[in-house]
């Protein structure tokens, strides 16, 4: 797939597996993969296999620096079949935007915040699958630069078609490629319905995470109810 070929027509631009439905760092990676290897399979493997080595690494140091797990269960974490697959035999562009995903972590652990934004905004570029007020715009407004200088080819011919396309949220998926949920009918699959009940599920999930590691919300709960609710409080002094 190539953009120079078909012009910047975002809606127009597709592939063997159908529309382009990526931002536009996905039209920059391949691109440079394919003339870095000239479009051989097993060098791009090899090429993917470094990249899984290096998400790899970047995982390990993610789950040392939280220090949440004993060092011998970091094996588990170069066991997974999935993972494998993604890397070394489809070549998806979810490995570049995990691996970036993983690295803005990092940073962010390293409290190099600006810089993890930027790169979160690479890994937002080739795939869209949280400081003091003066911080966040500096850091968010550095995010968003990567999408501009990145897009520009794009924003200044058919800017409505690219960013409807690229950051489409309401897209449905085709049954045939989602793995973890070919049980699932697919006439159930590409129903709202479906898709609703998945973002309820996720949004429980967070809260749930981060009521039980993040925060102290029941403590919190219970000394505002008992202040309110003291004798001082309804009947005054």
């Amino acid at each position: 797939m190539g953009f120079s070929k078909r012009g910047r027509h975002y809606t127009k631009l597709k592939g063997d597996t159908g529309p382009l439905v990526y931002p536009v760092g996905f039209l920059y990676v391949y691109p440079a993969i394919k003339f870095l290897i000239g479009g051989e399979v097993f060098p791009a493997q090899i090429l993917f296999g470094i990249l899984y080595i290096i998400n790899l690494g970047i995982i390990f140091f993610i789950y040392i620096k939280t220090d949440l797990f004993p060092w011998w269960a970091l094996a588990l974490l170069c066991l997974s079949k999935r993972v494998h697959s993604i890397f070394i035999l489809c070549l998806f562009n979810d490995c570049f935007a995990l691996t970036l995903l993983h690295a803005s972590l990092a940073l962010l652990l390293c409290q190099q915040w600006h810089l993890a934004l930027t790169i979160f905004s690479g890994a937002v570029s080739v795939k869209m699958n949280a400081l003091g007020v003066k911080g966040v715009f500096s850091a968010l407004f550095g995010a968003a630069l990567v999408q501009i200088i990145l897009g520009l080819p794009f924003l200044l011919t058919y800017p409505v078609e690219y960013i409807s396309r690229a950051f489409n949220l309401g897209r449905v998926f085709i049954h045939f490629w989602p793995v973890n949920f070919k049980f699932v009918p697919e006439e159930i699959f590409v129903s709202k319905e479906f898709a609703c009940a998945l973002l309820v599920f996720q949004l429980l999930l967070l809260v749930v995470f981060a009521h039980f590691r993040w925060f102290e919300w029941p403590s919190l709960y219970s000394d505002h109810f008992t202040h309110l609710l003291s004798p001082t409080n309804i009947y005054g002094e």
